[in-house]
């Protein structure tokens, strides 16, 4: 999510890997904030404390790419993320559509 909006959402399997997480960066982040932000050469990134987005490669990934400044979060801050609070809107939003008449399924 950005200043612009939610940006893309896409599914993911439901145990998510480290090597899933990167092609999500690489094939989706990445083209999503130049689409937006055409010609942006610095951006800030933040993802919170999970294992996928801790692992080795991905803080590798990040090195390589230091235009991606990305936030330290703290551990145990739940509230403190943007995330979380974009998904109560999401979902509200979602049940608001049509009545709320959807059918929830990951098929």
């Amino acid at each position: 999510m950005s200043s612009a909006g939610p940006g893309e959402l896409i599914r993911t399997s439901p145990r998510m890997t480290a090597a899933e997480y990167l092609d999500i960066l690489q094939d989706v982040l990445l083209p999503s904030v130049e689409a937006i932000y055409p010609g942006l050469h610095q951006f800030t990134f933040v993802h919170d404390n999970s294992a996928v987005h801790k692992a080795r490669m991905v803080s590798k990934w990040f090195r390589k790419r230091r235009w991606i400044e990305v936030i330290d979060w703290s551990p145990k801050s739940p509230d403190q993320n943007p995330i979380k609070n974009s998904w109560v809107a999401v979902v509200r939003e979602w049940n608001n559509v049509d009545g709320g008449h959807h059918v929830r399924s990951r098929e």
